[in-house]
């Protein structure tokens, strides 16, 4: 279902699966943006004159693939208010903090990300999760158009002096505003997913992420709700 597909419920969302597809797409057509950009540096190093239609192009589409990742996000709000979804009671507890600790030091999880996200669900369940995430890909859409019209503004040709003598409409500043915001919303994403996995597996009775990762961790007892037709699943103490 996907490396950072979400499932924080008993029913299965396919917005979640085409929520995370179009980030990937998103995230894709940002780095074909700046691969296209490169490829102008390169010609106009040897020389040559090239339309910088093909940047434009690719910050667009990952522009739309965002757009798209927005109404996924919206359409999930939509179901849990349809289906009056409640939160496994297990992601409140204290052993999520213990998971995020040992995911970070294996290097699976950012460990500030995994905080945000549960400070969200702390706040109101994984509803606030999607609406801190629509939240952020505003932002990068927003700033992708910025970085378009910056682009737009260049005159075929003038790319290498813009960029090495920092005139007006130098790039790499939005460039560089996008890299980081996708990449910490992507960390919040990912520890979202998980987070939302790892309650699903509790809450049927399944084996936790923190079993996988070290077989001889230990383990303490943790009751389910009634709703649940396990009495309890086995999590971790101290990580």
């Amino acid at each position: 279902m996907g490396g950072i597909n979400h499932q924080p419920c008993r029913n299965y969302f396919r917005e979640s699966t085409e929520w995370s597809r179009n980030l990937s797409i998103a995230e894709s057509e940002f780095h074909l943006a700046n691969i296209a950009l490169e490829d102008i540096i390169l010609m106009e190093l040897n020389g040559k004159i090239s339309s910088l239609k093909g940047i434009i192009y690719h910050l667009e589409s990952s522009s739309w693939a965002l757009s798209r990742a927005w109404d996924n996000a919206s359409l999930i709000e939509e179901k849990m208010e349809l289906l009056d979804f409640q939160d496994f009671e297990c992601v409140f507890s204290s052993h999520f903090d213990s998971l995020g600790e040992l995911l970070a030091s294996r290097g699976i999880v950012d460990l500030s990300s995994w905080e945000k996200v549960l400070g969200c669900i702390r706040e109101n369940g994984f509803r606030m999760v999607v609406k801190n995430s629509k939240n952020k890909i505003e932002d990068m859409i927003r700033a992708t158009q910025e970085l378009i019209d910056s682009i737009n503004r260049i005159s075929p040709g003038g790319i290498i002096d813009i960029m090495e003598e920092n005139k007006p409409d130098n790039i790499r500043i939005p460039f560089g505003y996008l890299y980081s915001s996708r990449s910490s919303f992507m960390q919040f994403f990912l520890a979202s997913s998980i987070i939302s996995a790892e309650a699903w597996y509790l809450s049927s009775g399944n084996e936790s992420f923190a079993k996988k990762i070290d077989s001889e961790i230990s383990l303490e007892r943790y009751y389910i709700p009634k709703s649940s037709s396990k009495e309890e699943v086995v999590i971790t103490s101290h990580l």
